[in-house]
């Protein structure tokens, strides 16, 4: 089903399962994903009790709306409207993967409407890995006319089922030690800028090109 949330978009889309008469359940998916990565886990819920399954804007069959572009904050307030919409008082959380964040931010929004948080495999950062998350998790993908765009898209896919985090594609112990290196250059006052060289940003298309034309 849609909720409308009075924001002007489609509205969120949400599954459903009724079965128990227990406290009602309100799952939140992972970034990047949508509800029907959790079709299990709702039947197997919704034998003690109402499951609500939320799709966050911009994903699976939900409206990109204005809390798309917005935070936590933002995208909890939105959840927040929709769960009144569908007339819950008390309920509990689950977040799942990145979801997690926002089922804590949903929590922390809600107050006492929420009994209980369950987190499943929240992303534990530190200061310098937000950072670093921040900066290249989420890399803008321009559409080009050559359809390079769509390989940069395919490797960010792909890259994330194979690497934690997607971004770093190198064993951790050489990742490491080169970053190590860059500080001591940086602790003695060099700067590092980054640079395009063109024959390698034409060999980066042609290698696009060829695996597009050979999935076609």
């Amino acid at each position: 089903c849609f909720i409308d949330i009075g924001d002007g978009t489609a509205g969120l889309h949400a599954r459903l399962a009724v079965s128990g008469p227990g406290r009602p359940l309100v799952v939140l998916h992972e970034l990047g994903g949508s509800t029907a990565l959790h079709g299990e886990l709702l039947a197997a819920a919704a034998a003690e009790r109402p499951v609500l399954a939320f799709g966050l804007p911009g994903h699976g069959e939900s409206a990109c709306g204005p809390a798309a572009q917005g935070g936590l904050a933002a995208h909890a307030a939105l959840l927040l409207k929709a769960i009144d919409v569908c007339g819950l008082e008390d309920f509990d959380v689950l977040g799942v993967g990145s979801g997690s964040a926002l089922a804590a931010e949903l929590t922390d929004s809600a107050g006492t409407r929420v009994a209980r948080q369950l987190l499943v495999g929240p992303w534990l950062l530190d200061a310098v890995e937000r950072h670093e998350f921040a900066a290249s998790y989420a890399p803008e993908i321009a559409p080009r006319s050559d359809g390079a765009h769509l390989f940069a898209a395919w490797n960010a896919t792909r890259d994330a089922e194979l690497y934690w985090p997607w971004f770093r594609h190198a064993d951790a112990e050489v990742v490491a030690a080169c970053d190590n290196m860059l500080n001591r250059f940086t602790d003695m006052g060099a700067g590092i800028r980054e640079i395009v060289i063109p024959d390698l940003e034409l060999n980066r298309v042609a290698q696009a090109v060829t695996i597009l034309t050979e999935m076609a």
